[in-house]
């Protein structure tokens, strides 16, 4: 669709974004009379050339840039900003339902990428063009949170009065998830190590940095307190069980 219509462009000596183009692919969903009459209206109404932001206008899309920059806000866990960013959007008319799954698939362009590097089929990292920034951003394991996150926001919305403050209480829960959700492994582990058992059927999933700097210090908080209490144990009774006869 995209060669189509980068060809009809240059028949009509016109300009045209190609992210404004990848987006009107996008929109279209594959039919490619969509496609070109979407393009015809793009062209007609630009006073100049045909932008992206020319194409949100006109279609009212959710704008990709604004959700890859609301997931980099998110992963530096700064609450203030993030919410503030949200609430711009919601305030220029963005619908809430349209935003969160936009935002579910950008998430998944990132899992892509981060696997397929530049062979991924992208969505909607493709009109981002800060999107590989984005992406080298946010770990696999918080990527997989807020999509457990925001799955549960979608299902929530059908019965929530406030769509807005809903989406602002899954936006903190989004930076501070992974602080809790790290605790509780930490808690785990710390029975686990005390208690002498460590199944691995029943460790909790992370990754092996965020293991070592969890357990190496357990470890050796517990080795230090068994030798405490050992050398507790080999405390001599009484005062003359300190000396040997050849002492006395």
């Amino acid at each position: 669709i995209i060669m189509r219509m980068e060809k009809i462009v240059e028949l009509e000596k016109a300009t045209v974004e190609k992210e404004a183009l990848q987006l009107i692919a996008q929109i279209s969903a594959g039919g490619m009379r969509d496609a070109l009459s979407l393009l015809d209206q793009s062209i007609s109404n630009a006073n100049g050339p045909v932008t992206l932001q020319s194409v949100i206008n006109l279609t009212g899309a959710v704008d990709t840039r604004k959700i890859g920059k609301l997931i980099e806000t998110i992963a530096t866990n700064n609450v203030e900003e993030s919410l503030e960013h949200f609430n711009n959007c919601f305030q220029s008319g963005q619908e809430p339902k349209f935003f969160v799954e936009e935002m579910m698939i950008y998430l998944r362009d990132i899992l892509l990428f981060e696997k397929l590097g530049p062979r991924a089929t992208l969505k909607k990292g493709l009109t981002d063009p800060s999107f590989q920034h984005v992406a080298k951003s946010i770990s696999t394991d918080r990527i997989y949170l807020y999509l457990d996150l925001l799955q549960e926001t979608m299902a929530k919305m059908k019965f929530h009065h406030d769509i807005q403050l809903l989406m602002e209480m899954t936006i903190v829960k989004m930076i501070h998830g992974e602080e809790n959700r790290l605790q509780t492994q930490i808690d785990e582990l710390r029975q686990l190590l005390q208690s002498g058992s460590m199944s691995s059927s029943i460790v909790p999933s992370t990754n092996t940095s965020e293991l070592d700097k969890v357990t190496l210090p357990l470890k050796e908080t517990l080795v230090t307190e068994d030798i405490i209490e050992e050398s507790k144990d080999e405390e001599p009774q009484n005062f003359l069980a300190a000396f040997s006869l050849g002492d006395l």
